[in-house]
């Protein structure tokens, strides 16, 4: 008889947690050396936010016999809810203090917590900054849209015309967002609700008619708050003093969302209203685009950033402050039990739960390359100690001999210089284009070159190119020069891109173009001296699947060597969006393992490449000497 161990678990074994139980710490006899190395890495980089050592209490409202008392307090309550009180800004100690926010367990005031405090500390800075707004990228569930709820309702209770805009990443989803401020606001005591006028599930207006006026006229705030759904032009024609922004890594329109909003925050050249967009990074490949551009340029969009890290109020302590290294432990091993659910439930867990920015806008996917856990414990490592490269270009000099020079702006990187008494040291693979068009999702062309293996020495790489110039020929002479560089050794390309090979056959240099590799052949058909790598549609899905194979082999063997953080992102993002880096390095890769067997041997001792039959090189070209009759 079968045993029924497999198919159920026994009432009396499901473990129980307290009723005090608030988080779930990993304990100290479960811990795992090769975890903890890797929550210490983590831990050696974050800066933690400043400390409190203030025990906060929320206020209870109490009772008063005499009507002056209880005015007086009140009207000090309200001090306090504008100008702040006992270190905490106005609208945290409103936050803190008279919000109700919905829970599992119910309505309940939040939970103090410091990185709370320096949210609305840095709101209100850059509303008294009259030119700065705040980019936001967050964890999943960190409470931000009830923040911001409260956040939209201290103004309009405390300003006169004052105009708040908001939208999340749908009609809905901006109603749902409306809805909390409408919560907020119907939980506040008497003495600090302001009287509306209009009241619906988008709209909300801060004022009353006056009851003796004539004509009739509006009193009060004057102040509304407006929801609608992120459209274009959702708010033209609105002039606002803030406009909220929710799920923005859910919006795929968001720049041009944007774009028709700022002006509606403008007042003649100054940016009167401030800006605050916030939410996950999403599917950084689409829509979550938008969020990781502001992000990236916060400076130009003249905003501020503010990253809730996945271990920020996560669990606090008792004065608010975050137990990082306990959060951080319980996020890492999270993520290893995720790895038995395969990479989209791993890659979405990291998202959910970023320990840093980067992997914020990581990219989730159900596919991806080789072992995400190894890949992102290099990334973490980059992170650490960064690589050392140099960014620049290739040119001639005056002797025609190729020459690097140095750029910031350059796109060719260098992690090791060539050495120039090896020959067979290097290989070079490719994944180019054909077309000079360049648009928004045009894919980049890419370069990479590997040293082969060499003693001791595990191959790697040492040369990388990417990028998506105007005119592709430029992309192609960078590429030959970098050949030439390293020790004219030969690349791998895409057979289809018969630009590139045109190209070199116009330079005299077609002899560095290699062949189909001999284990392609073998495995998917061609001929073996046909220039470059078939990807025709009978071949595709095998040759892609056997360069995803030796990428997944590469890292499996030697993934503290990938210098390239964002190589290593597209290994993640492999079979999800335009992953060009991985592609060239595949190709490489290909190149690198067919030609596992050739011997690095001594420059000194190999005959010159250009043929010694009438042939010269002039100017960065080998080209035949015609012969007088």
């Amino acid at each position: 008889m079968a045993s029924n161990i497999d198919y159920f678990d026994l009432a009396d074994e499901v473990e129980i947690l307290d009723e005090e139980d608030v988080f779930n710490l990993v304990p100290v006899h479960k811990y795992v050396p090769e975890y903890e190395k890797e929550i210490a890495l983590y831990m050696s980089n974050i800066v933690p936010l400043p400390n409190n050592e203030i025990k906060y209490e929320t206020i209870k409202i109490p009772t008063f016999d005499d009507l002056a008392k209880e005015i007086a307090w009140q009207d000090e309550e309200v001090r306090r809810c504008k100008e702040g009180h006992n270190g905490l800004s106005g609208k945290m100690y409103y936050y803190f203090n008279y919000c109700r926010i919905v829970s599992l367990k119910g309505r309940t005031p939040p939970q103090f917590r410091v990185c709370d405090a320096e949210w609305f500390k840095l709101i209100e800075v850059c509303q008294r900054s009259r030119q700065y707004g705040i980019v936001c990228v967050k964890r999943r569930r960190v409470g931000a849209s009830w923040k911001e709820a409260a956040d939209c309702l201290h103004d309009v209770s405390f300003r006169n015309d004052f105009h708040i805009g908001m939208n999340s990443k749908s009609e809905r989803d901006s109603q749902l967002l409306f809805s909390k401020v409408k919560y907020l606001y119907d939980a506040l005591p008497d003495f600090l609700r302001v009287r509306t006028l209009s009241n619906t599930n988008s709209y909300l207006e801060f004022a009353y008619w006056h009851p003796t006026a004539i004509p009739k006229r509006k009193v009060g705030n004057r102040s509304d708050i407006i929801a609608v759904s992120p459209t274009d032009s959702a708010f033209e024609g609105h002039l606002l003093n803030k406009w909220i922004c929710d799920e923005a890594g859910k919006i795929p329109n968001l720049e041009q969302l944007w774009s028709y909003t700022e002006e509606c925050l403008m007042q003649e050249t100054i940016r009167d209203g401030c800006p605050i967009v916030f939410g996950t990074s999403g599917d950084v490949g689409n829509e979550g685009k938008g969020l990781r551009e502001m992000w990236k340029h916060a400076a130009v969009y003249k905003l501020k950033k503010f990253f809730f890290a996945g271990y920020m109020g996560l669990y606090v302590d008792e004065f608010g402050n975050d137990r990082i290294e306990d959060c951080v432990r319980w996020i890492v091993y999270k993520r290893h039990e995720k790895e038995q659910l395969g990479n989209k439930a791993l890659s979405d867990f990291i998202q959910k739960y970023p320990l840093n920015v980067k992997e914020a806008f990581s990219q989730a996917s159900a596919g991806g390359i080789g072992d995400i856990n190894r890949i992102n414990a290099q990334k973490a490592s980059l992170m650490m100690d960064p690589p050392k490269r140099v960014f620049g270009r290739f040119a001639f000099d005056t002797e025609e001999n190729v020459k690097w020079i140095p750029d910031p702006k350059g796109k060719c990187i260098i992690y090791q210089h060539p050495k120039p008494a090896k020959k067979n040291l290097y290989v070079a693979g490719a994944d180019p284009a054909d077309h000079d068009d360049v648009y928004d999702e045009a894919s980049d062309m890419a370069m990479y070159i590997m040293s082969r293996q060499d003693g001791m020495e595990p191959p790697q790489i040492v040369f990388e190119y990417v990028d998506r110039p105007k005119n592709v020929d430029e992309f192609y002479e960078q590429a030959r020069l970098a050949l030439i560089y390293y020790n004219e050794c030969k690349i791998l390309i895409e057979r289809n891109r018969f630009g590139m090979i045109k190209y070199f056959d116009r330079s005299g240099y077609k002899h560095m173009l290699a062949t189909t590799p001999g284990s392609v052949t073998r495995m998917f058909g061609g001929k073996v001296n046909t220039i470059g790598l078939q990807m025709a549609a009978t071949t595709t899905d095998g040759v892609k699947y056997y360069l995803a194979e030796l990428c997944s082999l590469y890292v499996k063997d030697y993934c503290e060597f990938i210098p390239s953080e964002e190589l290593l992102d597209d290994f993640i993002a492999y079979g999800s969006r335009n992953t060009d880096r991985a592609m060239a390095f595949g190709i490489t890769v290909i190149f690198l393992n067919d030609n596992v067997k050739a011997k690095v041997v001594d420059a000194a001792k190999v005959v010159n490449r250009i043929p010694n039959w009438g042939y010269v090189r002039q100017g960065g070209r080998i080209v035949k000497i015609n012969k007088q009759s």
